[in-house]
């Protein structure tokens, strides 16, 4: 009885340990249960943040590129401004020295009128004071009084002779300088319409389209070495007469605005005309700089923005 007491007693305690060890792997298997649901829950809370993350990153990467647009933008509004400042400053110095030539001129011409007025009135005071003088003396004195008289009167006439001369200098300036004015214009035309007629882009390079920037004289310059680059068959640094007419007749580009127009002759008499203007020291050739003196003038002077 002892014994089956004790064996009882042993599978009791057996299975009190099977229990225990059972309660036990069910509290370790529920404990990490929990752990990895709460791992799954941080997870999901590591990849909310993380989306969060990302979405913030691009909203300032796109900002970022907003940003510089902008500024990019604005310094491309900023240069244009600069440019057309820079254009209008040159063209009011030009202007302005004009100007000043013009009315440095009138100035002269108006003092030398009061000059000749001023001599003319002290002379007729001069000849009217004679006259009173030999008025009062005898006959005697009227010969000599005559003499005088003729002296001073031819001194008259030779001043208002002078004075004719100078109104007729300055009436000669007036249309000079009006005349330089038409001349100027027309030669900035027929510049323009060279370009076009050569195949050439005023505003625009040759080689990339992309707009010409800088001051007049900095366009001229570019333009004047594309025009030699082409035009200057020996490539001497100048441009005759022949080597412009014989590139406006091997272009085919050319030839076929021509062909379509018919006016190839009306084409050569404009080269013609605007060699001449533009050959400012009359050698029969347009030299760089003479090309682009005549250029810088042209580019001076218009502003729209115009293409072939």
């Amino acid at each position: 009885a002892f014994q089956d007491t004790e064996r009882l007693l042993m599978d009791q305690k057996v299975k009190n340990e099977e229990a225990r060890e059972k309660a036990e792997r069910e509290a370790k298997e529920k404990q990490r249960q929990l752990e990895a649901l709460r791992l799954g829950e941080y997870q999901q809370r590591l990849e909310a943040l993380e989306k969060q993350r990302n979405l913030f990153q691009e909203k300032a990467l796109q900002q970022s590129k907003d940003h510089d647009r902008l500024l990019d933008a604005r310094s491309k509004h900023i240069a244009v401004y600069k440019q057309k400042f820079e254009k209008l400053e040159d063209d009011l110095k030009i202007r302005l020295a004009s100007l000043r030539d013009y009315d440095e001129q009138i100035r002269q011409t108006h003092q030398t009128l009061s000059d000749f007025q001023g001599t003319a009135d002290r002379t007729r005071v001069a000849l009217e004071d004679w006259e009173t003088k030999l008025s009062n003396k005898s006959a005697d004195h009227f010969s000599e009084r005559n003499a005088l008289m003729h002296r001073y009167q031819n001194q008259i006439t030779t001043l208002e002779k002078r004075l004719s001369g100078v109104e007729s200098e300055i009436l000669r300036v007036m249309a000079r300088n009006k005349a330089y004015r038409q001349q100027r214009a027309d030669l900035n035309s027929l510049s323009m319409g060279i370009l076009r007629t050569l195949g050439f882009s005023r505003d625009r390079d040759e080689k990339t389209g992309t707009r010409i920037q800088g001051s007049a004289r900095d366009r001229a310059k570019h333009k004047a070495s594309e025009m030699l680059a082409k035009l200057d068959a020996n490539e001497d640094g100048s441009l005759t007469l022949d080597e412009v007419v014989e590139s406006l007749r091997q272009d085919p580009t050319v030839q076929r605005k021509l062909d379509i127009s018919g006016d190839e002759q009306g084409e050569i008499e404009q080269i013609r005309l605007w060699f001449g203007m533009a050959d400012a020291n009359t050698d029969d050739r347009i030299s760089e700089q003479e090309l682009i003196d005549v250029l810088a003038k042209m580019y001076s002077t218009t502003t729209d923005d115009w293409k072939q």
